[in-house]
């Protein structure tokens, strides 16, 4: 990235991932609310998103641009009875711009705060027949930095505040979808 300073959280934890019932893929929905904000050196500020503001509130966080499905597998297929713990991480990145339309950036402050839904799936390849359901209460977790270009054109963390993951019966609700597929309405049908 041409040397780009980046922000970057990247939560990790342990997680034990157990199929006594029934056989099942896990799966990972992320929700997030945002804004990052540009300070320039004239003293005006640029909110690039709130999601909040916009009223939005939460909005599906999605860092691949190829792949948009909104349940994210997290590991293989796992038969009925077994167990597994594994390490979990996921990393979330802000680039810091030196300048934004030709107008130097002498800070950004990012506020951001995360919602994960872990799901389960029987059959995750028969959408018609199962569908992810939650399998543990959301987990929440979120950031707040601000950083600063001093004088010699480095960039330093004024302000860092990091939520630490919980897990939260007060979490939105998952979102809820109309079928267990997917309908996309084409140009003819509009």
């Amino acid at each position: 990235m041409n040397n780009q300073p980046i922000l970057i959280i990247s939560p990790r934890f342990e997680l034990e991932w157990a199929t006594k019932a029934f056989a099942s893929q896990l799966g990972l929905v992320q929700l997030m609310d945002s804004s990052p904000t540009l300070q320039f050196a004239d003293g005006i500020s640029l909110v690039l998103l709130d999601t909040e503001t916009a009223g939005l509130d939460k909005v599906l966080y999605l860092k691949d641009s190829i792949d948009n499905s909104a349940v994210k597998q997290v590991c293989a297929f796992q038969e009925q009875g077994d167990k597994q713990r594994f390490g979990f991480n996921t990393v979330v990145s802000q680039a810091i711009p030196a300048k934004f339309k030709n107008n130097p950036v002498v800070s950004v402050s990012v506020l951001e705060k995360y919602a994960w839904y872990f799901m389960q799936n029987a059959a995750p390849d028969d959408p018609d027949r199962h569908s992810w359901v939650p399998v543990h209460l959301p987990i929440i977790c979120g950031r707040s930095i601000r950083v600063q270009q001093r004088f010699d054109g480095v960039w330093d963390i004024f302000r860092k505040k990091l939520m630490m993951l919980t897990p939260s019966a007060e979490a939105p609700a998952v979102p809820r979808g109309q079928s267990n597929s997917l309908h996309c309405l084409t140009t003819q049908e509009l």
